[in-house]
C-alpha cells in the first residue's frame, strides 16, 4: 500500500505540474520516472528510520525531511542558505532529486538528468537493503494499537 501511494503521488504531481500549471517540460516521461523514483527512495529512507529506531525513527524522518529541504537547493539556491548547509548538501537525497528534476523539466545542467537519477536509485537501494539486515518491526495485533508515537 505504501509503495502504490508513492507511485499516486509522483504521477499526481507531475500531472499538476504538466496539465493543471501548464508547465513545458522537457522531458516528460524520464520526469515521470525521476518523480517515482525519488519517492520510492524517500520511501525506503522513511521504511529504514522506523524500522531501525522506531517511533524515534518518525521524528527523525521529519526533521530529515525539513533539512533537505532547506539543504538541497529546491527552495533557495544552496549558496544562500549558509556554509552547514553547502558543506551537506551533496550528500543528501533529495539534493540529487532536485537536480534530476531540474535538468528532465528545463535542460538545466546541460540535460544530465542521468547522474542525479542514478545517484538517487543507489540511494533508495542502500536504504532498502540496510533496512533488510538492520531492526526489526513490531507486529502488534489490531486490538493492541496504540498510540502513534509513544516515546
Amino acid at each position: 500500500i505504501p509503495a502504490g501511494v508513492a507511485m499516486a503521488q509522483a504521477l499526481l504531481i507531475l500531472l499538476v505540474v504538466w496539465l493543471v500549471m501548464g508547465i513545458s517540460i522537457r522531458h516528460p516521461f524520464i520526469l515521470a520516472w525521476m518523480l517515482v523514483i525519488a519517492s520510492f527512495t524517500f520511501l525506503g529512507i522513511v521504511f529504514f528510520l522506523i524500522k531501525t529506531l522506531g517511533d524515534v525513527g518518525k521524528i527523525l524522518a521529519m526533521l530529515l525531511l525539513a533539512f533537505q529541504v532547506s539543504a538541497s537547493g529546491g527552495v533557495m539556491p544552496v549558496e544562500l542558505s549558509g556554509s552547514l548547509y553547502a558543506q551537506l548538501s551533496p550528500f543528501l537525497p533529495m539534493t540529487w532529486v532536485i537536480m534530476g528534476i531540474k535538468a528532465c523539466m528545463f535542460d538545466a545542467f546541460d540535460g544530465n538528468w542521468m547522474s542525479p537519477m542514478f545517484l538517487t536509485v543507489l540511494w533508495g537501494l542502500f536504504f532498502y537493503l540496510a533496512s533488510c539486515y538492520l531492526g526489526h518491526w513490531n507486529y502488534v495485533s489490531r486490538h493492541h494499537i496504540a498510540k502513534t508515537v509513544d516515546i
